[in-house]
């Protein structure tokens, strides 16, 4: 079995531009573009116990949170998942993004039994273009 440990990956012809080929061998794809570009995970207090690229959270209300991202996003056209919920009741939850959305922030509103509610648990997960 081969190893390759490098610190850096760039691109031979463009230097953000490496194609990895499917298991297949049949298609190809952009590395960078399979990348999660910012993901927290925090607590209804806006702890966070894990992030990568989100610089802070911000308590806006009861279940309205919103990730401020690091590096931002090219534009506001990027993917993101999230899920909430509690470790007693994992039924009746729900999310949606809410009223903020930009190159730098997101917001996600958290639902229990249709009322806003501070879960304990808030996992985000964004997909895009990094500018």
């Amino acid at each position: 079995m081969s190893e390759i440990k490098v610190d850096t990956l760039t691109g031979k012809t463009t230097a953000g531009d490496i194609t990895v080929t499917s298991e297949g061998g049949a298609a190809t794809m952009q590395l960078q573009q399979g990348l999660a570009k910012a993901w927290v995970q925090f607590n209804a207090s806006t702890v966070a116990q894990g992030s990568l690229n989100i610089s802070s959270l911000t308590d806006s209300a009861t279940g309205k949170f919103i990730a401020n991202i690091n590096n931002d996003f090219s534009n506001d056209d990027f993917a993101a998942t999230a899920v909430v919920g509690s470790a007693t009741n994992v039924t009746n939850y729900s999310w949606w993004v809410g009223d903020t959305i930009s190159t730098g922030t997101l917001s996600l509103y958290s639902f229990q039994n249709n009322a806003y509610r501070d879960n304990p648990y808030n996992m985000m997960v964004f997909h895009g273009d990094l500018s």
